[in-house]
């Protein structure tokens, strides 16, 4: 009876525990453009992959050097580029976003203080959020 107890104890606290947050979402190559002293706006890149089995909804972004962080996208129209501000970002199950120059990227704005090296930014989704490391680096076209 102890032991039926203890299990059924164990299996309780396996079952109470809660999902990941932003269940089956990775994120990769996250970087932030490097930018001259005293810029008022920088941007942010990654690649955001769906690896579960739901759609993942970014709802918005944060980082605490920054006033702050904005989904954006750009894209042609009318034969010129436009930056426009984007809404929640929906990521189906098995597919990928790419945060990049002249598309979809992160508007990193009123930074607090000279960013180097990286800078830890927050996407929230419907179930929790989650925490990266962004390092600062020039484009490899530069």
């Amino acid at each position: 009876m102890r032991a039926l107890s203890a299990l059924l104890a164990v299996l309780a606290i396996v079952l109470a525990r809660p999902a990941p947050a932003c269940e089956g979402l990775a994120l990769t190559q996250p970087w932030i453009r490097e930018a001259p002293p005293g810029a008022a706006v920088l941007a942010g890149y990654a690649r955001l992959s769906n690896h579960g089995r739901k759609p993942v909804v970014l709802s918005s972004f944060s980082g605490d050097d920054f006033g702050s962080v904005e989904l954006h996208q750009s894209r042609m129209a009318d034969g010129k580029m436009q930056m426009r501000a984007a809404g929640p970002l929906t990521i189906a199950p098995g597919s990928s976003v790419e945060l990049s120059p002249g598309a979809y990227h992160l508007m990193l704005m009123q930074p607090r203080r000279a960013i180097a090296g990286s800078s830890r930014l927050t996407l929230h989704c419907a179930d929790g959020t989650l925490a990266v490391d962004f390092p600062v680096r020039a484009p490899a076209s530069e």
